[in-house]
């Protein structure tokens, strides 16, 4: 957590300190995020905003293709094959010869071969979209009220009466 915290430094919204807010969906992905989280704090309380999966997928793919080769290192430091993560990452910056379907196909069938470790799933910009998998993960260590999921159409058409409404 101290490694998070300093990295990725919370943004801050309250009259006290009472209210703590953290944005980051990327590490909601990875297997052993919830249990470390609920050893931290068995009390924390989540808002997972999901949208489209195919939408959710593009998204991604489109972050990443603008980021430099650094950031995208940095991002998936948990791969631990690095020499064929830099070919991965080559290969995802060269959006001529490699487009967002390729991707797409790379994925499908790693999925069908199931070859869906959280560790070296690369691409995953699918399977970030399975979010039943990454809730199931968080119902095992909190409460169903401490979670509350909010689809992303929802709460951009209804901003006020979506919050209100929780």
């Amino acid at each position: 957590m101290e490694y998070m915290w300093k990295e990725y430094p919370p943004f801050r919204y309250s009259l006290s300190d009472s209210l703590l807010f953290e944005s980051t969906t990327w590490y909601s992905y990875w297997h052993e995020v919830p249990e470390r989280l609920f050893e931290y704090n068995p009390h924390l309380k989540f808002i997972f905003l999901v949208k489209n999966p195919i939408d959710r997928a593009y998204s991604q793919y489109n972050m990443l293709i603008n980021w430099r080769k650094s950031q995208l290192l940095h991002e998936y430091e948990l791969f631990s094959d690095k020499e064929q993560l830099n070919i991965l990452l080559k290969k995802l910056l060269d959006t001529q010869n490699f487009p967002f379907s390729y991707w797409v196909n790379q994925e499908i069938e790693k999925i069908r071969n199931q070859e869906n470790t959280p560790i070296d799933f690369f691409p995953d910009f699918l399977h970030r979209g399975f979010y039943y998998e990454q809730l199931e993960r968080y119902y095992q260590f909190f409460p169903v009220e401490n979670i509350l999921v909010i689809e992303h159409r929802e709460l951009k058409n209804n901003r006020i009466s979506t919050v209100s409404n929780q």
